[in-house]
């Protein structure tokens, strides 16, 4: 069934493809391309980053008065907001991500085990 999906994609515009999700219960699709979140325009005024979409619609985002101004973490931060309607929503995904532990962890655990083991 989604091998069927991809072959529905034109190869002009499977360069343009980023991500889609099939609902396959429901019977419904939901599927965006990278070219719907190229800004059209972009207003750079002090510390604040306005974004004008090719559908026409505008993000706004400020840097806070104790954080440096960098232009790319604007359009980045922008861009984050038109995709996932505010920064919170986004924030939720960044803290529910998976944490590999690092090799100190990992080799700290260990060790404890060991230890254990051996009492």
């Amino acid at each position: 069934m989604v091998n069927a999906l991809y072959k529905s994609i034109p190869v002009q515009d499977f360069s343009t493809y980023i991500y889609g999700t099939w609902d396959m219960t429901a019977g419904s699709s939901f599927s965006f391309y990278k070219e719907d979140y190229k800004p059209k325009q972009v207003f750079f005024n002090g510390k604040s980053t306005a974004v004008i979409w090719k559908d026409g619609s505008k993000t706004v985002v400020h840097c806070s008065e104790n954080e440096p101004f960098v232009e790319e973490v604007g359009v980045a931060m922008a861009t984050i907001k038109k995709i996932y309607g505010n920064r919170s929503e986004f924030l939720r995904v960044v803290e529910d991500a998976y944490r590999q532990k690092t090799k100190a962890e990992r080799k700290a655990e260990e060790e404890l085990k060991n230890q254990e083991k051996t009492k």
